[in-house]
């Protein structure tokens, strides 16, 4: 049988509880016909030092956790209980075999199609180097058996993490951000003009 590794294995998790979350919203009656959602967190900040990935000028592994690192789901179910799952970690990236196993793994266990799953990483340059890097392999093997099932990400962990499905309110708000603005364009005033900074968002809470 071939090894899963257990990186893998974890973020199929976060999924899976997002899953049943929208599973237990599907069994109660909407007579509003709105929309709901459930979300979920667990920290995934090494136990140890690590090299962090990203920004090649590095020449020594980390020194300590100025803030957590967190993987956080979100689940949404429409009035004819279509789902969606989010999932998004602090991490510098998701492989397309990431992709592959989760979407494969989900979609057996829980009836959810490939367009139904979207995993996102924040791209950080403050996480872990998880990708076995020449030279490195061992620590990041040392990270992904800390997110073994009885970890931050296990299903223990987010069954006391799990917070209670919440209606989804219809609330929106216009701002501005500075979000997709590369700091290498610093004020360019050509490449401001491509950028439209304005954030919309809504609320997810009950009544």
């Amino acid at each position: 049988m071939p090894t899963v590794n257990p990186l893998l294995r974890n973020l199929v998790l976060v999924a899976a509880a997002l899953l049943l979350t929208a599973a237990r919203l599907a069994a109660q009656e909407d007579p509003s016909g709105q929309w709901k959602a459930g979300v979920a967190s667990a920290a995934i900040t090494p136990k140890q030092s690590m090299w962090m990935a990203g920004y090649a000028a590095r020449d020594k592994p980390s020194e300590g956790t100025a803030q957590d690192l967190y993987a956080k789901a979100l689940a949404f179910e429409d009035a004819q209980g279509t789902r969606m799952v989010i999932v998004t970690s602090d991490l510098i990236g998701i492989l397309r075999s990431v992709r592959d196993v989760v979407e494969k793994r989900v979609g057996e266990s829980f009836n959810l199609p490939p367009e139904g799953l979207l995993l996102n990483a924040s791209h950080t340059h403050c996480g872990p180097e998880y990708r076995g890097r020449s030279g490195r392999e061992e620590e990041a093997r040392a990270y992904t058996s800390f997110l073994e099932p009885d970890g931050p990400l296990g299903s223990t962990e987010m069954d006391r993490q799990m917070i209670e499905p919440l209606g989804m309110t219809r609330s929106e708000g216009l701002g501005e951000t500075r979000l997709g603005c590369s700091a290498r364009c610093g004020s360019d005033p050509y490449f401001s003009s491509l950028i439209r900074r304005s954030l919309y968002w809504m609320v997810i809470g009950g009544p």
